[in-house]
């Protein structure tokens, strides 16, 4: 028996050809919001709120959980946990 092709094929997804982007952004802060509501005593949807709000102004400066949390108040919940 032979060794099996490495790739018979290569796929990219560019520009919410077979996936929405913001579908799969907007599972991912859903999820975010979910384990912050589990590591600390944040209301679910404010966090959902305030990730949304920051994730609208621009990814470019990174830290969006970061400034998402900061936004709420809450600079004291280690983001590494989440």
């Amino acid at each position: 028996m032979g060794a099996a092709p490495l790739l018979d094929v290569i796929l990219f997804d560019l520009d919410d050809t077979l996936y929405p982007q913001a579908d799969f952004l907007a599972g991912a802060w859903r999820a975010v919001a979910d384990a912050t509501t589990e590591v600390a005593d944040i209301d679910r949807e404010a966090m959902l709120t305030a990730l949304l709000g920051v994730a609208a102004e621009g990814s470019d400066r990174g830290r969006i959980v970061d400034r998402a949390l900061e936004r709420l108040g809450r600079s004291d919940v280690p983001v590494a946990g989440l």
